[in-house]
Order: C-alpha cells, then structure tokens, then sequence
C-alpha cells in the first residue's frame, strides 16, 4: 500500500472534509494509517491524501527525511496543500531549520485561510506551532497579530458545541499559546 501510494495521483484539492478528517489522522495508530493507505487504492477512496498519509507513515518508522521529500514532491503538484505544508513545517522544526519551518507553516495558513473552513483545532494548533517558530527565529514583533488571530480562532470554536473532550482540547491550546 505505501509503494502504491507513493505512485499514486495527487488529490485534486483539499476541502472542509479533508481538513476535519486530519483532526485525528495526526494521533492515528500506524496500522490504521496503512489500512487508510490501502482504502486510498479503492475506487471509493477515503477523501485523505495519499502523499500525506505516505509522509505520516515514514515519519512514524523513523524516516523523517524520506518523509520531507514526500511532502515536498507532494507539494511540486499542490503547491497550496495547507496539511501538507503544515507537517512540512513540523518536520523541518523538528531538523532545527526554523527559518524554512516558518515559510510553510505561513504558507499552510495562508492555504487553509483560503479554504474559509470554519474555526476547527487545526486552525489554533497551527497558530500555536506558527507563534513558536516566530519566537524560535526571533520574530517578536510579529507575534501580536497571530496572537490576535488565535483569540478570534478560539472564540470562534468555543461558540460550537463542544464535548468535553474537545472543550479540554481547547484549553490545552489555550494553555500552549500562553508559554
């Protein structure tokens, strides 16, 4: 499944649905995401992409850099994939080059702004990783309008009915933002 994914045809856009299937694709066990994989070569498929899911897998077994130059790729054909540039982004923090982590995680916002989906969690876990590379590459002075941008994310997504869950989820990303 991951070969044929890696091989695969690119999703033709991102939509809402996308982006509220990734809420929890981030914290899927390795063998639902290569059971994902394999949907992906059904007809029907699962509305996920495969270079992203391809990237998950490989970052999980340990090959972080295999799963750069899948994301990368996958980007050579959505150049305005906001999930793709967002783990991009977390990949390249994570390898202690800041500077380009920032470039695609102010792309990714930029890309999911352009969806116009409703507030979700992945607005406010990007603004939080967004407001630390911003400190990580001493950009203070940019920090009080994506502090802004989180307060009005946040509101926004408190107005919807939450579980309890999801309420506490809330005020973890309250809580991160405030370090």
């Amino acid at each position: 499944a991951l070969e044929a994914a890696l091989h695969a045809p690119p999703e033709t856009n991102v939509t809402t649905q996308t982006l509220l299937a990734w809420e929890d694709l981030d914290r899927w066990p390795l063998g639902r995401l290569l059971d994902t994989l394999s949907d992906l070569q059904r007809p029907a498929g699962t509305g996920l992409d495969a270079p992203l899911l391809v990237a998950l897998v490989l970052s999980r077994v340990g090959l972080v850099s295999r799963a750069v130059a899948c994301l990368q790729a996958g980007l050579q054909r959505q150049p305005e994939h906001p999930l793709a540039h967002y783990k991009l982004a977390q990949f390249l923090g994570g390898q202690n080059q800041p500077e380009a982590a920032l470039q695609h995680m102010l792309q990714a916002w930029q890309s999911l702004k352009a969806l116009q989906a409703p507030s979700q969690f992945l607005h406010l876990e990007m603004l939080n990783q967004l407001l630390m590379l911003l400190q990580a590459t001493s950009q203070y002075a940019r920090c009080p309008e994506w502090l802004e941008a989180f307060a009005q994310h946040c509101a926004a997504l408190q107005q919807t009915a939450l579980s309890p869950a999801q309420q506490q989820r809330v005020r973890e990303a309250e809580g991160a933002c405030a370090l």
